[in-house]
């Protein structure tokens, strides 16, 4: 997907080229002969230069996310394991748990947004989804089973989604679960975050147009939170 969108700003930014140098060679007073080669001139100057400077942005926001991620997650005891082109894993040892935070850039480079997930392994076989009512989910709700009617609330604003209701009312019946649950999709947080139970891991899906509202203690909150209902669910 990354380097679809990377594709797409170039091609995007070589027809603007394109039509802008059509339009300049018209209106300049050049003989028929000279005008093709103009044109091309032009067209590969201004084409290497754009291609050149939307490059360097993407690899700069590479860079600067990986930064930033180190600042926030290096405290933690997370470590980068591997980084690619605008993705990469961190993972690490918190509060005695194994737990990865992949990161993702997606979008235009002139208008990025960021993905973090953050996961820690837990041994349950149901599944279960709870994404904020008032933003696009980031699962395929058709996965995790049936709507789940959560009482209290707490989960007014929240979908809950599972494809064994018993368990997961168990799960959010207990009042540290529940309250921990609130947390991390509270509207106060920044940023959308959606709450993943399945395939042998609990994880927290957060995305925004900006890094600026994480912190070491958010993060670390949200790791202490995601320790609770892991544990609930192993319970």
């Amino acid at each position: 997907m990354a380097r679809l969108v990377t594709i797409l700003a170039l091609l995007t930014a070589l027809i603007t080229v394109a039509a802008t140098t059509l339009f300049l060679v018209a209106l300049l007073p050049l003989p028929e002969t000279l005008r093709p080669w103009v044109g091309l001139g032009i067209f590969l100057a201004a084409g290497a230069a754009i291609s050149r400077a939307i490059l360097n942005k993407i690899r700069g926001g590479d860079a600067a996310i990986r930064q930033r991620l180190d600042d926030l997650l290096t405290p933690l005891g997370f470590s980068l394991q591997r980084s690619e082109e605008q993705k990469g894993l961190y993972a690490g040892v918190y509060r005695g748990h194994e737990m990865q935070a992949a990161y993702a850039i997606s979008g235009a480079p002139q208008r990025p947004t960021y993905h973090l997930e953050i996961a820690a392994p837990v041994p349950t076989r149901f599944r279960m989804a709870v994404g904020m009512k008032r933003f696009r989910f980031q699962f395929d709700e058709a996965r995790f089973g049936q709507p789940l009617a959560a009482s209290g609330p707490d989960f007014e604003e929240m979908a809950i989604y599972a494809d064994e209701p018993e368990m997961a009312g168990m799960l959010l019946a207990q009042p540290e679960a529940r309250a921990a649950l609130r947390r991390l999709l509270s509207p106060e947080a920044p940023g959308v975050r959606n709450l993943i139970l399945a395939d042998g891991a609990l994880a927290l899906r957060y995305r925004h147009l900006s890094l600026k509202g994480l912190s070491t203690s958010l993060l670390a909150g949200w790791m202490d939170d995601l320790i609770t209902i892991l544990t609930a669910a192993s319970g």
